[in-house]
């Protein structure tokens, strides 16, 4: 690091990985780099606002970041305004709409994120996407995603390791047979 606070990294990879730079006080920044030049720049008081120039799969994931972060403060909002009603006697009416609002919302983040790692071209921010679902309730989709990651990406060796650990260790298991 120099004295105004640039650094640079190189690393050679023979595909795309996904890196987190961490920082002081629990900030990071992520990044999907495969042999890209990539310039990060940003303010310390808002860093989840970083740019990425020169990467896109950075540039893509970084979109992503964003999204997921809007979607949890709306999330915490709808949380306060239940929380701020109190014992009030209208509580239960308001409490039932912000809760169906809030299944919305949640219905719909899970639909862009599937979107997401399904369309995104590269396996690391498709991975770093379908991990934001909740396996116990779209196990269709996760067992889907990874059992087609070969299919999608069938020169990468990091596809075949992660369609071997989910059908060895994290696919669910059936029962014995009765």
């Amino acid at each position: 690091t120099k004295a105004d606070g640039t650094f640079s990294i190189e690393a050679e990879t023979d595909e795309p990985n996904l890196y987190r730079l961490r920082f002081a006080k629990g900030k990071y920044v992520m990044l999907t780099l495969h042999n890209d030049k990539a310039k990060i720049t940003g303010d310390w008081n808002n860093l989840e606002e970083y740019n990425v120039e020169g990467s896109q799969g950075s540039t893509t994931l970084k979109n992503l970041l964003t999204a997921l972060r809007a979607h949890i403060r709306d999330v915490n909002t709808l949380d306060a305004v239940t929380n701020s009603f109190g014992n009030k006697s209208n509580k239960d009416s308001i409490v039932g709409e912000v809760k169906k609002s809030l299944d919305v919302m949640n219905k719909d983040f899970a639909t862009y994120v599937k979107n997401f790692a399904d369309t995104t071209t590269l396996l690391p921010n498709a991975v770093f996407a379908a991990n934001l679902i909740n396996p116990r309730i779209d196990t269709n989709f996760i067992s889907k995603f990874y059992t087609g990651l070969t299919t999608k990406f069938p020169k990468s060796n990091l596809a075949k390791e992660f369609n071997t650990l989910y059908t060895t260790k994290m696919r669910p298991q059936s029962g014995p047979a009765t």
